[in-house]
């Protein structure tokens, strides 16, 4: 299985299956401030999507941020307003989604990947692609038109991933949410032509390698130890300050 390993992702999953480990739920989770501990499923399940849909709020009250706190965002208005003024630009839309692109999206919908809250799989999207491409087409551009998007595609399948500390706490998990396949067309027919627009005017840093196509860890690393060498040859010093960001939160 090793030698037929022909990149790191087949590799890694070789040897993973020789020491299998088995995702286990939450048997039993603090439910309040005193870790008062439950076993009982639907507690369990209410502690999580309390602390989930409120850990922000509650982050921001225990920094004591305020409206005057907000991040100042004039530079960031000055740099837009100085890119757009170099060339002709227009006001950013949703274009309509064409048939042909609809379909291709379906098409290329991975069938590993679960399905949402409608239990709606991508592979029974894949294989009615040719007889659902037209009124999807029709749904999604009256969606683009009205500006309405439906409350049934936000809705999603949460799944916890343990990350570090005590287990029987909250704020040691984060979620994974799961969307229904169908949203993720629509998602993608928007993340496409806001990165072409994006990209059009030079609204993002040259640098950026993080949420765009061919750009990875690897072209970040590549970028900085270029600029590090070149400070070394010149007699420089360097000094990188490594941030990791991280939610904390103490119920």
């Amino acid at each position: 299985m090793i030698k037929d390993s022909n990149d790191s992702k087949s590799l890694w999953k070789c040897l993973h299956s020789l020491n299998p480990k088995f995702k286990k739920s939450p048997h039993e989770l603090a439910t309040d401030e005193n870790n008062t501990t439950t076993n009982d499923k639907k507690s369990i399940a209410d502690t999580f999507n309390n602390f989930f849909t409120s850990c922000a709020e509650e982050l921001r009250e225990q920094r004591n941020i305020t409206s005057v706190d907000k991040a100042d965002f004039n530079n960031l208005k000055t740099f837009i307003k100085n890119q757009l003024k170099q060339q002709k630009h227009e006001k950013f839309t949703i274009p309509p989604i064409k048939i042909n692109e609809l379909f291709d999206e379906l098409i290329k919908l991975d069938v590993n990947k679960s399905s949402g809250t409608d239990n709606i799989g991508p592979q029974i999207l894949k294989i009615s692609a040719p007889y659902i491409a037209s009124p999807l087409t029709y749904i999604f551009n009256r969606m683009i038109d009205t500006g309405i998007y439906p409350s049934l595609l936000k809705n999603a399948k949460v799944t916890l991933v343990y990350k570090d500390g005590d287990k029987i706490l909250a704020t040691n998990y984060r979620p994974i949410s799961v969307l229904p396949s169908l949203s993720k067309v629509l998602e993608r027919h928007v993340s496409n032509n806001m990165y072409k627009y994006l990209s059009k005017f030079k609204l993002l840093h040259p640098t950026q390698s993080g949420f765009r196509p061919h750009h990875s860890c690897q072209t970040a690393l590549i970028d900085i130890i270029d600029k590090w060498l070149q400070e070394m040859n010149d007699g420089n010093l360097n000094l990188a300050i490594l941030l990791d960001f991280k939610k904390h939160l103490i119920l």
